[in-house]
């Protein structure tokens, strides 16, 4: 039988995290030979209590690894050791990293060059345009992006990236064969193709709030950074950030407006000193990151009129009207060049003759 195995079933024991778990593979050799130790064997391991001794001894009475592995790869999951070389190096760097990983897709060479994107679930329409505006945007730089595939800026960041033809994950706070939330089961499907989803928690784990703080110290152990994109000032994603500082990477975040609740994390996270994001390059340039060929040909070749068009918009809808009045052309003339550039993917029409920059 694969070692893996007895690495999935002692994952079923409570109170078995990641350092624990270590601790008892060094000292007998194996996770097959953990699985099979004398219970006064396991009472000589150093940082091993009584309780979990106990908790792994009923489980093990319990449990059979063999068919543990089986339902993992009925249903299409592969499982990443810490001991194989696929395992992500950056995230092998972070304390208490997940000594296993359930993963649907494939993990690339290239996600080393990777930026968590982050925010509320409770969004406003500022914050999930600019999410995906900006991860659309790494995408098109070869950037992939990480995320936790909730509600809100998550959502929208994975979206992005995968509207940038380029790669995301998603890191789950629950087991992988758990549609959470549920309404976002087509994205999942889509980024399986564009990237991966991965989980340190076994299958029927469910969607825990205690489960979140440690998928999000994944989030960031995957990252070269994390970007805020909106987040209150107790929201989740500000977790994501400490634990991006405690681990050595960069943190990010979008300003917004001092009236706005759900930008009163980012904007103190600026005031602490995470960087201030106004658009991909102050990104990409902290990292030494090109920009896409494509996007600064873009810049170089605008029309005159199609430019200052789009100086005029930003991420708030502006209504053609107010356009005509600031420009003082023809509402035919505007219509043209509008058009140009929604065509061009510049910006984008909503319902009541409003516009937008992407």
């Amino acid at each position: 039988m694969e070692e893996k195995a007895y690495w999935l079933a002692l994952q079923k024991v409570v109170g078995l995290g990641p350092i624990k778990m270590q601790k008892l593979i060094q000292h007998f050799g194996s996770a097959q030979k953990v699985w099979e130790a004398h219970s006064l064997d396991l009472h000589e391991v150093r940082g091993i209590d009584k309780k979990t001794i106990n908790n792994f001894l009923q489980i093990r009475k319990s449990i059979s690894p063999e068919l543990e592995l089986k339902e993992v790869q009925k249903k299409g999951i592969d499982i990443l050791l810490e001991t194989d070389c696929a395992y992500p190096k950056i995230l092998r760097e972070i304390y208490a990293f997940p000594p296993l990983l359930y993963i649907k897709g494939n993990l690339l060479p290239q996600d080393n060059n990777s930026l968590a994107v982050v925010g509320s679930r409770k969004a406003t329409f500022y914050g999930l345009h600019m999410a995906e505006k900006l991860s659309e945007q790494l995408a098109q730089a070869k950037i992939t992006v990480v995320s936790g595939l909730a509600r809100g800026i998550d959502t929208a960041a994975h979206r992005g990236a995968l509207k940038g033809g380029g790669r995301t994950i998603a890191v789950l706070g629950c087991g992988l064969d758990i549609p959470y939330p549920p309404e976002n089961k087509k994205l999942a499907q889509q980024i399986i193709e564009q990237g991966a989803l991965i989980s340190e928690f076994p299958l029927q784990t469910q969607p825990k709030p205690c489960n979140f703080p440690r998928r999000n110290r994944i989030i960031s152990g995957l990252s070269l950074g994390v970007m805020v994109v909106e987040a209150a000032a107790r929201s989740g994603s500000l977790i994501t950030a400490d634990f991006a500082l405690e681990q050595g990477r960069e943190v990010f975040a979008l300003p917004g407006m001092i009236t706005s609740s759900q930008s009163e994390g980012t904007n103190n996270l600026i005031k602490q000193g995470a960087k201030l994001v106004q658009n991909i390059a102050d990104i990409l340039d902290e990292f030494g990151w090109k920009r896409s060929l494509q996007e600064e040909l873009r810049q170089i070749t605008l029309p005159e009129r199609e430019q200052i068009i789009l100086n005029l918009l930003d991420s708030q809808p502006k209504h053609i009207d107010e356009i005509v009045r600031q420009t003082k052309w023809s509402l035919a003339e505007i219509f043209v060049v509008l058009t140009e550039l929604e065509l061009n993917n510049l910006i984008k029409q909503l319902p009541g003759k409003l516009f937008l920059r992407f």
